[in-house]
């Protein structure tokens, strides 16, 4: 079975929220970046006609799913969106693939199933396998396991100049604070505004073969 019918086999599910795997990418096979977080906040499904709308809205048509996600937020838009937003602009014309160690939509982590936890880490396993990235930028304690699967020296508490030698099989990894700012260390700063130029140029140059 091609890997776009099993992801969607995964994701179509029987009741509640669909799972997403990563937000709308129409070359989501071809990404060069993934930013890995911990799980989509924005429950949907009722919002489609059907599955196969919202697998087209996420795959072929984004700006379905936009018009979608926008209704339901009521145009606001959360700090950890809005941080994403601000290293994804830094990024372009990268194309970077939006995703999560858990695929199961839930508006609060302490909400996720346990069950959850495994199959999104096994599907997003299976995922950086199909695509085979240049980077892995992980961010927040549960996306930070997953890159340390990769290469176990990742350290979001690490300066992200010392986590340029953090590669796995020519993918290079970088672990950060959650988006949302939640749950540093004491004494830690979070300050994405200075850093992510930073490391923005550092994935770029690691895409262009520069580094």
């Amino acid at each position: 079975m091609a890997f776009a019918k099993q992801i969607q086999r995964l994701c179509e599910t029987q009741s509640g929220p669909y799972r997403r795997p990563f937000t709308p990418n129409t070359q989501w096979e071809n990404a060069d970046v993934f930013i890995v977080g911990t799980n989509p906040a924005t429950p949907m499904r009722s919002d489609f006609d059907s599955f196969e709308h919202y697998w087209r809205a996420l795959t072929v048509d984004p700006q379905i799913y936009w018009e979608r996600y926008r209704d339901a937020h009521s145009g606001r838009t959360s700090k950890s969106t809005a941080n994403a937003n601000l290293l994804l602009e830094l990024l372009k014309p990268l194309n970077v693939l939006v995703t999560n160690v858990v695929w199961y939509p839930v508006e609060k982590k302490k909400f996720i199933l346990k069950q959850e936890w495994e199959i999104g880490l096994k599907a997003l396993s299976a995922l950086y396998e199909h695509v085979k990235p240049k980077v892995v930028f992980c961010h927040g304690a549960d996306a930070q396991r997953f890159a340390q699967q990769l290469c176990p020296s990742a350290d979001r508490y690490r300066p992200l100049s010392d986590q340029q030698l953090n590669t796995a099989n020519g993918t290079l990894v970088f672990c950060y604070h959650h988006f949302s700012g939640q749950g540093l260390r004491a004494g830690s700063k979070f300050q994405p505004r200075e850093d992510f130029p930073i490391v923005a140029q550092m994935i770029h140059d690691h895409v262009a073969g520069r580094a």
